[in-house]
């Protein structure tokens, strides 16, 4: 039985020691209990859930270009099958809230006595997924500003800049980072909503037969098998960002009363993800139809804004997307921040990781953070799409291993008193879901290529060796460390 629940949310495990360190209170179930101090409301997990439904900033202009109003399917079913597996995460969440990092960290309950193994690549994978995110963003940013604002400036040192005053606010503690992220949603709902309502109050900007019928690309016409494919590669892109309303998840075991808050924040973020997900593109496509302009960033939705607001919409609207892609990135750093953390608490990483600041900040994921950002950018440069496909493939192997690290966690009775529960038929909804995402990463992230998939699925799969040594060298530390016993006289 597990003792998790036994734990009050402000008592706190014996911390690591020097060298690698050693993992902090385990339990039955997983290795190893966050000891960050709970001091937020759920509300602010749904101000990180928030950060997900600006991320069709990243990729709505390309897949428009790619296939059309064909989008409008692609992007609303990726945010109901994220919906969906919010479900399964509010539950395992709900039973298990002192696991810092979300979704990625009940990886390690996907084989039936746990898999340290598997638990490694799902949380590396995970972190794997958004950190590349800050970097886009922060690139989207500093390209706007460049363009409107800073002409003489260099992008890559202004991003830098950006970059570091994120880094720096989130080391202040959560408290005062969610501080700033509510002042960044508010210009975060802003544009999406003005986006969305906008054809209601100039409904002369809106062309309905832009939206429907959906028109088939022309090299998928009378060919259901192409059709598929290209829904699949495409859908490969969309679930980075309309999968990410379990963000809120990452935050859990920050959260006052998480057994019973958890679900509700999981369960408004996804709502705000479908909405999002479904409204902006309808609007977007039918206000500038298929040929919008450019395809980069917040340019995407310049047609749009321009049709709907007049000549100073794009500026405008422009700006307050700027502050709600800041956002972005700074919910990608807590995510990546809180998972480097509990994976070194679970030993796949040398203690110095599990570091946190005076504030209880953990702050030890910006080496692996600056690592994966430079390296992808001398790869991919500013293909911000390739960056993306590369970055799902650790994101889609965390969905393919959470359905199953569920339908075995579901048969335990271990967890939180008072958790919320699914009924019996979830299992069907897991298995469901287990099918889909393989499909997911087998058929659609192929379709990007071998040089994208390769890069994906190597960096996804380094921390194996990287985790085995660490835990060796665990070991043989902590045999050292056990005193010898006197011999008898």
């Amino acid at each position: 039985m597990s003792t998790e629940h036994l734990r009050t949310p402000g008592s706190s495990p014996t911390a690591p020691a020097g060298g690698f360190g050693r993992p902090r209170l385990g339990t039955s179930i997983f290795p190893a209990a966050s000891a960050l101090p709970r001091t937020v409301s759920w509300r602010y997990a749904v101000v990180v859930g928030l950060g997900a439904a600006i991320l069709i900033v990243v990729s709505f202009g390309p897949m428009r270009d790619d296939i059309g109003n064909m989008a409008l399917i692609v992007w609303p079913f990726a945010a109901v099958v994220g919906a969906l597996q919010c479900l399964l995460i509010g539950e395992l969440a709900s039973r298990f809230p002192y696991r810092a990092g979300g979704v990625a960290q009940f990886g390690y309950r996907a084989a039936p006595n746990g898999s340290p193994t598997l638990g490694a690549v799902s949380s590396w994978g995970y972190w794997f997924a958004w950190t590349p995110g800050i970097a886009t963003h922060l690139i989207l940013v500093s390209t706007y500003l460049h363009e409107r604002v800073l002409h003489g400036v260099n992008i890559l040192l202004l991003a830098a800049f950006i970059g570091a005053c994120l880094y720096a606010v989130n080391s202040l503690g959560l408290r005062i980072t969610m501080t700033l992220n509510i002042g960044l949603a508010v210009f975060s709902i802003v544009p999406l909503t003005l986006i969305m309502i906008g054809p209601l109050f100039r409904p002369a900007a809106f062309e309905f037969d832009r939206v429907w019928p959906i028109r088939v690309p022309a090299e998928a016409a009378g060919d259901p098998l192409q059709l598929a494919l290209i829904f699949f590669k495409w859908l490969f892109i969309a679930a980075w960002a309309a999968y990410g309303a379990e963000m809120a998840s990452t935050v859990v075991s920050e959260i006052r009363d998480a057994t019973k808050r958890i679900p509700r924040s999981l369960g408004i973020s996804s709502l705000i993800c479908i909405v999002t997900f479904t409204g902006v593109p309808i609007s977007l496509i039918g206000t500038a139809g298929m040929a919008g302009g450019s395809s980069e960033g917040t340019a995407a939705f310049d047609p749009a804004a321009r049709a709907i607001f007049g000549p100073a919409g794009p500026t405008i609207i422009g700006l307050m997307l700027s502050c709600a892609i800041l956002l972005g990135a700074q919910v990608f750093i807590i995510g990546s921040s809180r998972t480097i953390y509990q994976m070194s608490l679970d030993g796949h990483l040398p203690g110095v990781f599990a570091k946190t600041n005076r504030r209880g900040a953990p702050v030890g994921s910006m080496f692996f953070d600056i690592l994966i950002i430079v390296g992808l950018l001398s790869v991919f440069g500013t293909d911000v799409v390739d960056i993306v496909a590369a970055a799902g493939v650790g994101y889609i192997v965390v969905f393919i291993l959470l359905p199953l690290a569920y339908l075995l966690l579901r048969r335990r009775p271990d967890g939180s008193p008072g958790a919320f529960r699914l009924p019996r038929q979830a299992a069907g909804l897991a298995a469901a879901l287990f099918l889909l995402n393989l499909l997911v990463l087998l058929v659609g992230g192929s379709l990007w290529g071998v040089k994208v998939m390769g890069i994906g699925l190597a960096i996804t799969f380094a921390i194996v060796p990287i985790s085995r040594l660490t835990r060796r060298a665990r070991r043989r530390a902590e045999r050292s460390d056990v005193p010898e016993m006197p011999e008898a006289t």
